[in-house]
């Protein structure tokens, strides 16, 4: 920092200023690598350290801002030559005695401003609950992407301590989820504190650092009964949250463990009991091929019907096995965050997938070309003759069935995010014609990062999706698919009726059933999401910014510099720059050997580049 003249021509020392009444001080910046070291009366990090020299007169000034500039960089190298020997357990510890301690400071300003304004004694005791509630619940949410995220800022600080980068994503989500397992910690004696008791009270000692008092009341209830009177109603608090389309699931897993594996208090469960579950899961006939009285038979006796030979049926999938033992371990991880068990005895239990079947699979390119000369898209017979959608013809079909499977092919989208869109999510009076995929009342989206804009790639736009989007019909504010109709069911855990996924609409279904079965693509699991690991694949080989590939598809960046990034920046004219240069990337992908002449009835072409 270069110095500055003072009165009398003396020279300032290395950061020292002065004041507006005179009073010189130093302003010393502390490394960011060390500021942990350095916390201010919150607990937080410093990102400076002002400290008052006490005099006007510059000489004086500067003799004792060297000895304060000594001292600190005299710490500065302690905490440096000390950071590489600093373990994970000690770090928690430190971080669960920084928490309570700014707590503590907080509360004692709450308490005097309250002394001061006795009239909002009320709302300030509402507003810390309030935020320690808010903070909670994003804790315990069964959304790990959430937990991590709000324990990021504590994860990063551990690597900073340790003066080096996550060694990859699994180390940083790691010590990510300890962070917030602490940092629940911290409100539980938080709330002790509140509540006019000592922090930690034997019945409830720190998680990481003791091992907990017996279980709780709650983990004596049987696995059912925690389900539909702990688990449910926490879940369904908030109304919509994320999770809720999977209570259907989770209700047939615990139906199925109680029958196979016995109705077991939350705190009696044993890893055993997960193998025993996976491995007789394994052996259960899958439903779907089951008909008649053979469909409302226990789990037990399914099994030993089709071990005697007495049932023709094909056994779960593994996929679906997973599924069930997914229901169970949520539940139980569930316990473990509410501090309700120890441990949940849940980490490897998992059924092995064919490698072909691990992540699903792409349409080929001859798949694709069958599946784009079918009737719905090459002219059919509709309106003609009887199922004239599946039958040759020359009425040329260019409603939502014909647009939804090229709106996945060329967005790398979820089905249910496609079919779900609204007209304000279609944006296509803009520099960049785009889609918007967030959550609405209409469909919800998998995860934080799916929220996100996608560029309307250029052959949507050669071959009429403007026009087709700009239709006068649709509805202000409803649904751009309106033929996806949206179907319902009764939810056998809590007998409310819920929406079904709109990606199971009628001709959606149809698509899946007969479109793809026409085409010679429904083998080894083939199936409208094979749209989006198509997209995938072809983004690999043809966009070379993995960064964008995830942006484009909505999934987790992998980084923790670039979740900063937002993927809908709030500002207008950002947002028209991070779009443009999606277009540029996402209109890499062409596809090529697949032939989409015939998709151009009607209308000039492709437009050249």
């Amino acid at each position: 920092m270069g110095r500055k003249r003072s009165v009398g021509n003396e020279r300032l020392g290395d950061y020292v200023q002065r004041r507006s009444g005179g009073v010189l001080e130093l302003r010393f910046p502390v490394p960011e690598d060390v500021a942990y070291g350095f916390p201010d009366q919150t607990g937080r990090p410093r990102k400076q350290i002002i400290r008052s020299l006490g005099t006007s007169d510059v000489k004086l000034a500067n003799a004792r801002a060297d000895i304060l500039r000594t001292e600190l960089r005299s710490k500065i190298a302690t905490l440096r030559s000390s950071r590489s020997a600093l373990s994970l357990d000690d770090y928690l510890r430190e971080l669960l005695d920084s928490e309570i301690a700014h707590f503590r400071n907080e509360h004692k300003a709450m308490s005097r401003e309250m002394l001061q304004r006795p009239s909002r004694r009320e709302g300030i005791e509402a507003l810390g609950s309030s935020r320690r509630q808010s903070q909670a619940d994003a804790l315990l949410s069964i959304d790990e992407p959430e937990r991590r995220a709000v324990a990021s800022w504590a994860a990063e600080a551990y690597f900073q301590r340790l003066g080096r980068q996550p060694m990859d994503q699994d180390e940083f989500n790691g010590v990510s989820e300890r962070c917030a397992s602490v940092l629940v910690d911290s409100i539980i004696a938080v709330n002790d504190i509140v509540a006019g008791k000592a922090a930690f009270p034997e019945s409830t000692p720190p998680k990481h650092f003791e091992r907990l008092a017996p279980v709780s009341e709650r983990a004596q209830l049987p696995i059912s009964r925690y389900f539909k009177d702990v688990y449910l109603p926490a879940l369904m608090r908030k109304g919509t949250v994320r999770g809720e389309n999977t209570i259907s699931g989770k209700a047939t897993a615990v139906r199925l463990f109680t029958e196979i594996v016995g109705d077991r208090t939350v705190a009696e469960v044993t890893k055993a009991d997960l193998w025993t579950f996976h491995d007789e899961l394994l052996r259960l006939p899958n439903p779907r091929t089951l008909s008649g009285a053979a469909r409302s038979l226990p789990a037990p006796e399914q099994i030993e019907l089709l071990s005697q030979g007495l049932l023709i049926a094909n056994t779960l999938n593994p996929k679906t096995v997973n599924k069930h033992l997914t229901g169970i371990k949520t539940i139980l991880d569930f316990a473990e965050r509410r501090r309700d068990i120890d441990t949940a005895p849940t980490q490897g239990v998992r059924a092995e997938l064919p490698e072909e079947d691990e992540t699903g699979r792409a349409f080929t390119t001859a798949e694709l070309n069958r599946i784009f000369a079918q009737p719905l898209f090459a002219g059919c017979s509709e309106g003609l003759m009887p199922g004239g959608l599946f039958k040759a013809g020359s009425v040329l079909v260019r409603d939502d069935r014909f647009w939804i499977p090229l709106v996945l092919l060329f967005t790398g989208a979820r089905s249910a995010e496609v079919v779900g869109l609204g007209t304000n999510e279609v944006v296509i009076d803009h520099e960049v014609p785009h889609f918007v995929f967030e959550r609405t009342e209409v469909r919800g989206i998998k995860n934080k990062q799916s929220r996100r804009m996608v560029p309307v790639h250029q052959t949507l736009l050669d071959l009429g999706f403007a026009e087709f989007a700009r239709d006068t019909a649709r509805q202000v504010g409803g649904r751009f698919f309106p033929m996806a109709d949206q179907l319902y069911f009764t939810e056998g855990a809590t007998g409310t009726t819920r929406r079904k996924s709109l990606s199971n609409s009628l001709i959606m279904r149809q698509f899946n059933r007969t479109i793809l079965k026409a085409a010679d693509a429904k083998a080894n699991g083939g199936s409208i999401k094979c749209f989006r690991n198509t997209f995938e694949q072809e983004s690999t080989a043809r966009i070379p910014s993995d960064e964008i590939r995830r942006r484009l598809t909505g999934r987790d960046l992998g980084s923790t510099v670039q979740i900063y990034t937002q993927n809908i920046p709030t500002d207008e004219a950002k947002r028209t720059v991070q779009l443009r240069t999606l277009k540029g990337e996402i209109d890499r992908i062409v596809y090529e050997g697949v032939s989409f002449a015939h998709l151009y009835a009607g209308r000039r072409g492709p437009v050249a580049a």
